[in-house]
């Protein structure tokens, strides 16, 4: 993660940072309203096509409200996965996209010398795609470079039920009995997928560079949740509370005001 780690070499790195929630809606509803998933009411992800899940309420308090009634522009491109319209929670321009197309909107708004302040949140899928491993019928990939978790050797049936329970009957059934190989494979496409919003991550970087703001803008660089990249034989996210899933990145950026390559343990 070369361009991530220019974001931590110019700020302050938080090594023991958590989610609210491993889950993508309910994590997301705190990140913008700074509450609890019991105080949002989103306590599971949201799916308004198969009738699961609420909108997030506008009437909470949120970034959105926050930063425009203190006269930002507020911009957000990319997954919302929170229902309803993101206007409702004042940002005043709002782009469904990913990869790519996310960038490049990202760039162009850096680039089309925006009216400050500005609040600009880019919203990537990745890693997240890693559930399309379950969907590869062929894998061909070199894995000896691959090493496994030690916990890998966990053996659930000392764990919670629904541990097991969701690697045999649930969405880690595609790998529960698949060979090593397998396991390493999918630790492998994991890190593919990383690298994937990483190089997203620098283009964006070279444009505020290049736009001039970099001096005077904060970066803050988080995440909604983790994924089990294999630890205790684990994949995904789940019924499960592990530091890999629930610990998240947390990086703050200012030039000049904070510390640079600072690490926080706290």
């Amino acid at each position: 993660t070369p361009n991530i780690n220019r974001i931590s070499s110019s700020g302050i790195t938080f090594t023991s940072s958590f989610c609210t929630t491993p889950q993508c809606s309910p994590s997301r509803a705190s990140l913008q309203t700074g509450q609890y998933p019991h105080r949002t009411g989103i306590i599971t992800n949201e799916n308004m096509a198969a009738g699961r899940g609420i909108p997030l309420n506008p009437a909470l308090p949120s970034i959105g409200n926050i930063f425009r009634k203190n006269g930002y522009n507020t911009v957000y491109y990319g997954k919302w996965h929170l229902g309803g319209n993101p206007a409702l929670h004042n940002w005043q321009e709002y782009r469904k996209v990913k990869g790519n197309q996310l960038t490049l909107l990202g760039t162009l708004f850096l680039l089309s010398k925006p009216p400050e302040p500005f609040f600009l949140f880019l919203s990537y899928t990745n890693p997240h795609d890693i559930y399309q491993f379950a969907r590869l019928k062929e894998i061909s990939e070199d894995v000896s470079d691959i090493k496994l978790p030690v916990s890998f050797e966990d053996n659930l049936s000392y764990k919670p039920y629904p541990q097991l329970q969701f690697m045999k009957e649930d969405q880690g059934k595609f790998i529960y009995k698949k060979d090593i190989e397998t396991w390493k494979a999918y630790r492998k496409f994991y890190r593919q997928k990383v690298k994937l919003v990483d190089n997203e991550i620098g283009i964006v970087l070279d444009a505020l560079e290049k736009s001039g703001l970099k001096e005077r803008t904060i970066i803050v660089f988080t995440s909604d949740h983790g994924d089990m990249d294999t630890a205790h034989r684990l994949v995904f996210k789940g019924p499960f509370m592990y530091e890999e899933l629930i610990r998240v990145p947390l990086i703050i950026s200012f030039p000049g005001r904070i510390p640079s390559g600072e690490k926080r343990h706290q």
